[in-house]
């Protein structure tokens, strides 16, 4: 009976050391979490903004296209 209870002591134990720090991430609060990045296009420029910091990648030739109103990027892989 001894060892069972140690046993069954020390899987719970080990559920416990598992699943406690698991529930501090269920219930952070979601202003814990990084801003949603939100992205512009033009034919050869796209903005990455997240927060305050934007990122801003120039292209050489054209890569965004506008396709009904919204910018699609051009697919450069050549297939034969």
């Amino acid at each position: 009976m001894g060892s069972a209870w140690a046993g069954h002591r020390l899987l719970t134990v080990s559920l416990l050391a598992i699943l406690f720090p698991l529930s501090f991430l269920i219930f952070l609060p979601s202003s814990a979490s990084s801003p949603v990045a939100t992205v512009s296009y033009g034919p050869t420029w796209e903005q990455v903004c997240q927060g305050n910091a934007c990122t801003v990648t120039l292209y050489q030739h054209q890569k965004f296209y506008r396709d009904g109103g919204e910018w699609r990027q051009i697919d450069e892989r050549f297939q034969a």
